[in-house]
């Protein structure tokens, strides 16, 4: 009976278990999208029809790559609804402090 309820609540984002089950899904997704774009990247770069500058390449690929982990973490917090929570907090709090900063 305790593993059928486990499974119940395999992709659920209100259940522990189901939060974490799709927490590393995006993990999961995300590390896929990293390194297939690490790979394109040096594909192009490597090309030299591709008209591409290498340098710029290189500089553009990490800060995409880190640009595929920061979506996953976005998407899976407001998929879960105590995120979804923190994060408004969050905000409302960095608000507050720009206002006090102003001020």
């Amino acid at each position: 009976m305790a593993d059928d309820a486990l499974w119940h609540h395999t992709f659920d984002p209100n259940h522990w278990f189901g939060a974490l089950t799709v927490g590393l899904l995006f993990l999961a997704g995300a590390i896929v999208a990293a390194k297939l774009l690490r790979k394109w990247a040096r594909r192009m770069a490597g090309r030299p029809q591709a008209l591409v500058d290498p340098t710029a390449v290189g500089f553009i690929t990490p800060l995409l790559q880190i640009a595929c982990f920061l979506i996953a973490a976005i998407v899976y917090a407001h998929l879960i609804p105590s995120l979804q929570r923190l994060g408004e907090d969050m905000l409302a709090s960095a608000g507050q402090r720009t206002i006090w900063g102003l001020t």
